[in-house]
């Protein structure tokens, strides 16, 4: 008979720590590599990807050809191998002398997913290997089960739509919230402490949301400040009820309906800040997710630059997550809809309310700006335009669909002309492109 526990886990599906296989297939070293690699896991044979029990061979044959399967994988790592019932659980521990590598390459577990690894990701992970395992690795702060909230447990259980079935200690193992090691102690992980500690802060003191809003563009004059030192979750939710207390709004009437329309749609305002606290650098000390609101727009900026392995061409293009337990929890509680979908929803939210693109800055932090709606209403602007800028505001507030070549034949000039006076326009924050090049527009502020 399958054990409840094991159960339990199948219930809760694929996640950083498991894997899910029919049978045992010709990749199965590189997914006990990619564990090693991370911070370990199971790998289920004889389990579909629903978590439903097939059932797989389970021989004495079968079970010598998967141990040499797993010789393959150097430098060499134990792994324990069980049959249970009609099922065959392997469990990978942390490895302690990455990189591991298979005659495939190199790969890691990203969340759900087995990812080869590039070449600046295997001399990273040789460099600095605890940055990859973060949100796995166990808070010594924190004890439980003296620091567990049950309440946020089963606020989250309730968001992921999962009944507590087993122990709950299997649950949280099974969602990478607690390790034990083996003589049965429970530990809190960091991603433990940060959905399910009662205070997180005080074993993860850089893990708090600081809001603050200024009057005017700049942070001469502060009128308010909140530091929001909750769980993740609960952090999430009061920052967007901050956001939502001090933005402009409007309603749209449609029949018995009243629709709240926020300066900036809530749609991109909730994916920039559960980015912010999702991919945040957590290792960086002193250092905390930091919302702003000036009288043009609000900025988000978190610690930590691009994700390693991901370049400036790649961003928005390819989704490498810094801290994936983080992510696959989030998601799991419906806060991310789609893995690497984030950038593209931001964008189109903002084009969709006739509004400039998010504008991203990454160096040694990442930083998101997002322009109001008030602020093009308000209608003033302290910009020394030339004539020839004037002209081209006015052409483009007549006709927002026009090119720029279209411009230049329209008022005389040549095209570098009025790429370069455009250029100047844009910096001074009184032109703005809505939308993508071909179909875009423009926005023009007084």
């Amino acid at each position: 008979m399958i054990p409840e526990s094991i159960l339990s886990e199948l219930r809760s599906g694929e996640n950083q720590h498991c894997e899910f296989k029919r049978r045992a297939e010709k990749s199965l070293a590189d997914e006990a590599a990619a564990f090693a690699n991370a911070s370990g896991g199971k790998i289920y044979i004889g389990v579909d990807d629903d978590g439903s029990v097939c059932g797989t061979d389970t021989s004495n044959r079968e079970r010598a050809r998967i141990e040499d399967t797993l010789i393959k994988i150097e430098p060499r790592i134990h792994t324990d191998l069980e049959i249970r019932e009609n099922i065959i659980v392997i469990t990978v521990p942390e490895g302690e002398n990455k990189p591991y590598m298979t005659p495939n390459g190199f790969f890691l577990r990203f969340g759900t997913l087995t990812r080869k690894m590039t070449r600046s990701e295997i001399i990273e992970l040789m460099q600095d290997g605890q940055q990859v395992v973060f949100d796995s690795a166990v808070n010594s702060s924190a004890k439980y089960p003296a620091s567990f909230n049950p309440e946020a447990f089963a606020s989250f259980l309730s968001r992921a739509k999962l009944k507590e079935t087993g122990s709950r200690e299997d649950m949280l193992l099974n969602l990478g919230a607690v390790r034990t090691d083996g003589k049965g102690a429970v530990s809190f992980t960091n991603v433990g402490v940060l959905f399910f500690a009662k205070r997180p802060v005080s074993h993860l003191p850089n893990a708090s949301v600081v809001c603050a809003l200024y009057k005017g563009l700049d942070k001469t004059h502060i009128l308010d400040r909140k530091v929001f030192e909750g769980t993740i979750i609960e952090n999430i939710e009061d920052t967007m009820l901050y956001l939502q207390s001090h933005l402009n709004v409007r309603y749209e009437i449609s029949g018995l309906q009243r629709k709240e329309i926020f300066d900036i749609p809530e749609t991109a305002l909730r994916e920039v800040v559960v980015n912010a606290v999702c991919h945040r650098n957590y290792f960086e000390q002193g250092a905390c997710t930091v919302v702003e609101i000036f009288d043009d727009r609000v900025v988000v900026s978190n610690p930590g630059g691009l994700v390693k392995g991901l370049t400036r061409e790649m961003f928005g293009k390819v989704s490498v997550a810094r801290n994936p337990v983080i992510a696959s929890m989030l998601q799991r509680a419906e806060f991310i809809e789609k893995m690497g979908s984030g950038i593209s929803r931001i964008n189109q939210s903002m084009t969709e309310a006739d509004l400039p693109e998010a504008v991203f800055e990454f160096d040694t932090s990442f930083l998101v700006s997002l322009y109001r709606d008030s602020f093009f209403a308000a209608g003033h602007s302290d910009a020394v335009l030339s004539k020839l800028g004037s002209s081209v505001l006015d052409l483009f507030a007549e006709s927002p669909k026009l090119s720029v070549h279209e411009a230049a034949v329209r008022l005389g000039k040549s095209d570098r002309t009025i790429f370069r006076e455009v250029k100047k326009l844009e910096d001074e924050r009184v032109l703005f492109r809505v939308g993508a090049n071909k179909n875009g527009s423009w926005r023009v502020r007084r």
